[in-house]
Protein backbone atom coordinates (compact mmCIF):
# COMPACT_ATOMS: atom_id res chain seq x y z
CA UNK A 1 0.00 0.00 0.00
CA UNK A 2 1.47 3.51 -0.55
CA UNK A 3 1.39 6.36 1.82
CA UNK A 4 -1.75 8.16 0.05
CA UNK A 5 -4.34 5.25 -0.17
CA UNK A 6 -5.93 4.66 2.79
CA UNK A 7 -7.64 7.02 6.06
CA UNK A 8 -6.15 6.95 9.50
CA UNK A 9 -8.42 8.37 12.33
CA UNK A 10 -8.90 7.45 16.21
CA UNK A 11 -12.06 6.35 16.97
CA UNK A 12 -14.56 7.24 20.26
CA UNK A 13 -12.19 4.80 22.40
CA UNK A 14 -8.89 6.74 20.98
CA UNK A 15 -7.79 3.83 19.26
CA UNK A 16 -6.17 4.33 15.56
CA UNK A 17 -8.27 2.84 12.97
CA UNK A 18 -6.89 2.46 9.16
CA UNK A 19 -9.43 2.26 6.20
CA UNK A 20 -7.34 1.16 3.10
CA UNK A 21 -8.61 2.45 -0.40
CA UNK A 22 -10.17 -1.05 -1.05
CA UNK A 23 -12.77 0.18 2.10
CA UNK A 24 -11.27 -2.68 4.19
CA UNK A 25 -11.01 -1.35 8.11
CA UNK A 26 -8.84 -1.99 10.50
CA UNK A 27 -9.52 -1.67 14.21
CA UNK A 28 -6.84 -0.42 16.86
CA UNK A 29 -3.72 -0.50 14.77
CA UNK A 30 -0.50 0.78 15.76
CA UNK A 31 2.68 2.38 14.22
CA UNK A 32 5.87 0.42 14.47
CA UNK A 33 8.78 1.93 13.05
CA UNK A 34 10.81 -0.71 10.66
CA UNK A 35 14.14 1.14 10.25
CA UNK A 36 16.52 2.20 13.05
CA UNK A 37 16.76 5.48 15.03
CA UNK A 38 18.77 7.42 12.79
CA UNK A 39 15.64 7.47 10.39
CA UNK A 40 12.36 7.89 13.27
CA UNK A 41 10.23 9.09 10.45
CA UNK A 42 11.47 6.78 7.71
CA UNK A 43 9.36 3.34 7.22
CA UNK A 44 6.54 2.87 9.37
CA UNK A 45 4.73 -0.46 9.34
CA UNK A 46 0.60 -0.12 10.36
CA UNK A 47 0.39 -3.28 12.21
CA UNK A 48 -3.21 -4.72 13.15
CA UNK A 49 -3.52 -6.48 16.37
CA UNK A 50 -3.39 -9.83 15.34
CA UNK A 51 0.24 -8.54 14.28
CA UNK A 52 0.47 -8.69 10.62
CA UNK A 53 0.70 -5.98 8.76
CA UNK A 54 -2.09 -4.13 6.95
CA UNK A 55 -0.16 -0.22 5.68
CA UNK A 56 3.15 0.62 4.98
CA UNK A 57 4.05 4.32 5.21
CA UNK A 58 7.81 5.21 3.49
CA UNK A 59 7.97 8.61 5.21
CA UNK A 60 5.57 10.61 7.82
CA UNK A 61 6.61 14.04 5.87
CA UNK A 62 4.32 12.90 2.80
CA UNK A 63 1.38 12.20 4.76
CA UNK A 64 -1.22 15.23 5.36
CA UNK A 65 -0.12 17.24 8.42
CA UNK A 66 -3.05 15.62 10.54
CA UNK A 67 -2.51 11.64 9.40
CA UNK A 68 1.41 12.08 10.17
CA UNK A 69 0.19 13.59 13.97
CA UNK A 70 -1.87 10.53 14.85
CA UNK A 71 1.42 8.16 13.45
CA UNK A 72 3.65 9.93 15.51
Amino acid sequence: MTTSKFELHRDAYGRLVLTTADGQAYDNVSPVRAFPVQAPDDGIALVSTDGKEVGWIDRIEDLPAAVGQLVR
